[in-house]
């Protein structure tokens, strides 16, 4: 099936329901209402890689754009620069804030357990 835009015109396969390349439902009297999901294991030698839809799970090839049950358009994960050493420190670190929160709270146990020391040593040199 061709899709209707006009700036895509790209031939689908006729079970899909939106083009794989531009998201724009292909026809909507063909919609049908139970979708038959077959997701077969490529064989050893292919090198094709898939994407999940995030809304509905289906697996699609890597070259569409958007999801041919539901249309959802593909997410890009933004790719890390493994040259990059700030890249590098966050995924060893984790986040800066947490460990900020982590360090802060260490502290705040020490001073505390300074105090409560202090104190009894206090109480013990008065008898």
């Amino acid at each position: 099936m061709i899709c209707p835009n006009p700036k895509c015109k790209k031939q689908n396969p006729d079970d899909n329901v939106f083009c794989e390349y531009c998201g724009t439902r292909l026809d909507a009297s063909s919609t049908p209402t139970v979708y038959e999901i077959k997701i077969e294991k490529p064989e050893k030698n292919v090198t094709a890689r898939t994407w999940k839809c995030s809304l509905c799970g289906v697996e699609n090839t890597a070259d569409m754009n958007s999801c041919v049950k539901c249309g959802n358009p593909r997410i890009q994960k933004p790719v890390k620069d493994p040259s990059n050493k700030l890249d590098r420190f966050q995924e060893k670190s984790g986040d800066p804030g947490k460990i900020f929160a982590k360090i802060i709270t260490i502290y705040l146990y020490i001073a505390i357990g300074v105090v409560v020391v202090v104190g009894i040593i206090g109480f013990l040199c008065e008898l």
